[in-house]
């Protein structure tokens, strides 16, 4: 998690969106590591008094319940998505691709069907094999 997650990483997000006002007794970076392992491990049961818990006993500090719960705000909430948004990127699009496809933004599938028209033969020669058809064409 901290390969993907680097301390200076989540340092800078949170200043460009004002999640820390000050330096205090949370930790931005203990914070979020708590969450995201918190929502992993948990799963129905998470709830802010867990996270609480979760943040204590991984920094062996005591928050009270204000500051902690005060934490929760818009700015950490546009923090947690622009990490989401730089997971995404970095585990979906891996960086090993070949240089020869880096030239590539999208990928079109092509599929071709050819249907014979047997009846219209007289009316639609063919061009080759003695039948006649219609060629669809469908890209996605």
């Amino acid at each position: 998690m901290t390969s993907l997650f680097p301390t200076e990483l989540i340092e800078d997000i949170a200043r460009e969106r004002d999640v820390v006002q000050r330096d205090r007794k949370i930790d931005i970076t203990m914070l979020v590591w708590t969450l995201i392992m918190g929502f992993a491990v948990d799963g129905e049961a998470r709830t802010i008094a867990g996270f609480q818990r979760a943040y204590s006993a991984a920094t062996n500090q005591t928050v009270a319940r204000s500051s902690f719960y005060d934490r929760f705000t818009p700015a950490l909430a546009a923090l947690l998505n622009d990490l989401l948004e730089h997971a995404l990127e970095e585990v979906a699009v891996p960086h090993t691709i070949a240089p020869q496809f880096e030239l590539f933004r999208d990928v079109l599938i092509a599929d071709a069907t050819v249907f014979r028209l047997h009846r219209l033969l007289d009316s639609f020669p063919a061009t080759h094999s003695g039948q006649s058809g219609a060629k669809l064409h469908l890209v996605q």
